[in-house]
């Protein structure tokens, strides 16, 4: 595939057809051994108000569980906090969490909300298996380099997968497979994981995109 194929990338992926409307941003990362292009839609307000910090803690699935637990923005009497949440809350910084003398009150939420994780691959079983991987954060599609006198086999199993399908082609790349829409809208500690993995990479790399 060309360098000028890769370059538009991103042209492909904002297509209303598979993204709607709103504005998203892309980002490359390396996430479980893979290395991926990640669409999603940042939320302005927990960036700008994050900065640059990186919470290490915020990456614990035992964290982000104790997290999920406790609301937004809203004062919980400490007693009712279970000593698992309790211990776990400790281990954020207090840019994360507030602690007062008989309340806490959880100030973290979710960067960013991931729309699409497209792998690229030259081996389609390759890129089936490590874009499944990300069956349970949001929807996947497989930028395939592979031979074309497959392709038919290929995008039925990819149908099949709802794992979407796309190709070089004359014009940069060509959508072959929609992507299904994800199983689960709602945030777990693992769609929580995904998204603090996403954004201490662009951070580090980048800062806030889009932000002055």
């Amino acid at each position: 595939m060309t360098s000028a194929g890769i370059e538009r990338v991103p042209d492909l992926l904002r297509m209303e057809a598979i993204l709607g409307t709103g504005p998203v941003e892309l980002s490359t990362a390396r996430v479980m051994g893979t290395m991926i292009t990640a669409i999603y839609r940042p939320n302005w307000v927990e960036w700008r108000r994050r900065g640059r910090d990186d919470d290490p803690a915020l990456r614990r699935m035992s964290v982000l569980d104790a997290l999920l637990a406790v609301p937004l923005g809203v004062p919980i009497d400490r007693s009712a906090l279970s000593a698992r949440v309790s211990r776990a809350l400790r281990q954020v910084t207090k840019r994360s969490v507030a602690w007062a003398d008989d309340s806490v009150t959880r100030l973290v939420t979710v960067p960013l909300e991931p729309e699409l994780v497209v792998v690229r691959a030259h081996q389609w079983n390759s890129g089936l298996r490590r874009a499944s991987a990300f069956s349970t954060y949001c929807r996947r599609l497989v930028l395939w380099t592979g031979r074309t006198d497959q392709l038919s086999a290929i995008a039925a199993e990819a149908d099949f997968y709802g794992v979407g399908l796309a190709i070089p082609s004359e014009f940069g790349l060509a959508l072959v497979v929609a992507p299904a829409p994800a199983k689960d809208s709602a945030t777990t500690p693992a769609s929580w994981w995904l998204a603090e993995e996403l954004f201490a990479q662009s951070n580090r790399r980048h800062g806030l995109p889009g932000v002055k």
